[in-house]
């Protein structure tokens, strides 16, 4: 009789298994939300333990309210699955790394390039899933459910009682400790984005929202032309930008880092902005942004869909616009001009184990100079300073700083090591980037010529705990939007542009941003167009007036 009566024969509770989801998901899954809430708390004192304890309940009471509205009928088990493989999984990444999860952080996730997904899987990130995710998921595919007798609006309002309960338990617990989250919000807006999976869910949501599928042009720079400067010429002149990526100015010697990351780059008679800010601190963000007329402010992914961007107006204007990407694509930029994607080539003399040294694009850059006809412009979208995993990121011999962290699970290295494999992927740059102005040197067949590089974000290398880069621009970490930006041009094309380098060192330190790039590329190349503003090209104040232009 005993047994019949049971919890192992009469099954459990469907409310109990659902609490016993949440608690899980809340002590198991947010290691990197309870380490960060409870930093700088003395958990010897009741008001602090009081208020970690009663933060604990609020989240898994509002887990219980989310599982209890969508856990329903057959939907229960599947939906419990869910959320607990999915927290374990997002806490595989978020605990590791003590990054937070947002919108753009998901659609980094679905726009990566699969091989740098696949970086961020090893064995202890499976281990972890397996365990915490896989594990309990079994247990919830087999346990045994107690069914409730009585009608369907019984069962609706069991459901609902819970659902209730829940809901005025997370209330009362939220007036009871209102100042103290007040504060926490308030002094810390980057927690939120850590609480799994809620955060992952929502995020998700927006991410996944219906798009309008066909978006109808906007075109900018209609009036785009270029003044027939160069008649009588007979070498082409060549712009190169190079997008950088996840390069951070602190790392670059060129900008006072104590280790010599630049020494190529020293010699070679550059120029190195020292304030320059990135748009966002992913790819999917800055990359669109940087090659847009919108601005940092303006910027939004629906903003800019369908809306024609710096490549588009260069071409309207007469040159020549290539793209060459050693990335993971262009974000769509590039879909109007010629573009190459060398990621997944397999010359042996830059490629191997899946991917490609970015000296590939000095290679395809030399060849592509041979047989040029007109002005061109060349955009090199490196693979750069990408990690977590450093260390492939360069060819061996570039290997200075030693020894070097070799695992993507960044925080089981000392925080040298780590550095020593960041500053080889600069040490790497530094050497591509002299390359390319050697390359432009030599040709035989390029007039006027200049390179003009600059990252699209940077980087955190375990600074407050927190590590790669994909923060929200509003609350990230200033390593993640500091970037590096260096300008180097040939006397002909200084000359050709009336532009005082001189002029030009001494704007070195002035402000500038991503939003400068669209206008100083437009104005380098002499483009005119009404979409170009003065004020945000920063090569305006150092250009002399042509004689025509000086005679009006």
């Amino acid at each position: 009789m005993l047994r019949e009566n049971s919890a192992r024969t009469e099954g459990w509770s469907q409310f109990s298994v659902m609490a016993f989801a949440s608690l899980w998901i809340v002590l198991l899954c947010n290691r990197a939300f309870w380490t960060r809430l409870i930093d700088g708390r003395d958990l010897t004192r009741l008001d602090d333990v009081l208020f970690v304890v009663g933060i604990g309940l609020t989240l898994a009471m509002i887990l219980n309210v989310v599982l209890g509205v969508l856990a329903v009928g057959r939907l229960r088990r599947p939906v419990l699955i869910f959320f607990v493989v999915l927290a374990a999984t997002t806490s595989a990444f978020v605990d590791r790394y003590g990054v937070g999860i947002d919108r753009t952080m998901v659609q980094n996730v679905f726009e990566t390039d699969p091989a740098e997904a696949a970086e961020l899987v090893d064995g202890p990130f499976l281990a972890w899933v397996l365990v915490v995710g896989v594990l309990p998921s079994l247990w919830l595919a087999r346990v045994r459910v107690r069914v409730r007798e009585g009608s369907a609006l019984r069962t609706v309002m069991w459901r609902s009682g819970f659902v209730v309960v829940n809901l005025i338990g997370a209330v009362l617990l939220f007036a009871i400790f209102s100042a103290e989250y007040a504060s926490v919000i308030r002094n810390d807006r980057g927690l939120r984005y850590q609480f799994n999976p809620l955060n992952a869910v929502y995020s998700t949501f927006r991410y996944v929202q219906p798009k309008q599928t066909t978006p109808s042009t906007v075109h900018v720079g209609l009036d785009a032309s270029r003044p027939e400067v160069r008649r009588g010429l007979t070498s082409p002149s060549i712009f190169v930008l190079v997008v950088g990526e996840t390069a951070r100015v602190t790392d670059f010697s060129l900008e006072g880092h104590e280790r010599r990351t630049n020494p190529q780059l020293e010699a070679a008679d550059v120029l190195s902005f020292d304030n320059v800010t990135s748009c966002g601190t992913s790819t999917a963000v800055s990359l669109p942004c940087m090659f847009s007329d919108l601005g940092q402010r303006s910027y939004s992914e629906e903003a800019f869909r369908g809306r024609e961007n710096l490549l588009d107006v260069l071409a309207r204007a007469g040159l020549d616009v290539v793209w060459l990407d050693n990335n993971s694509g262009c974000k769509k930029l590039c879909d109007r001009v010629e573009s190459q994607n060398l990621a997944k080539e397999t010359d042996p003399r830059f490629c191997r184990d899946g991917e490609c040294f970015d000296e590939i694009l000095v290679d395809r850059l030399r060849t592509r100079l041979s047989d040029l006809k007109r002005d061109t412009v060349f955009v090199l979208h490196q693979k750069g300073s990408h990690g977590p995993a450093y260390w492939r990121r360069y060819p061996p011999e570039f290997e200075f700083f030693r020894p070097v962290c070799q695992t993507i699970n960044l925080d089981d290295c000392s925080a040298d090591s780590l550095h020593n494999a960041y500053d080889n992927t600069i040490l790497y740059t530094d050497h591509v980037l002299a390359r390319i102005i050697e390359t432009l040197k030599e040709s035989p067949n390029v007039g006027a010529s200049s390179m003009l590089y600059v990252s699209d974000h940077g980087e955190s290398l375990g600074e407050a705990g927190i590590y790669l880069h994909g923060a929200p621009r509003s609350i990230a970490p200033e390593v993640q939007f500091q970037i590096p930006m260096i300008f180097w041009a040939s006397s002909s094309f200084l000359k050709d542009q009336r532009l005082s380098m001189e002029c030009l060192q001494a704007q070195a330190s002035r402000t500038l941003s991503h939003d400068n790039l669209f206008h100083s590329v437009l104005g380098a190349l002499d483009v005119r167009t009404s979409a170009y503003k003065t004020d945000l090209d920063l090569f305006a104040p150092c250009r002399e007036a042509s004689p025509v232009e000086a005679a009006l």
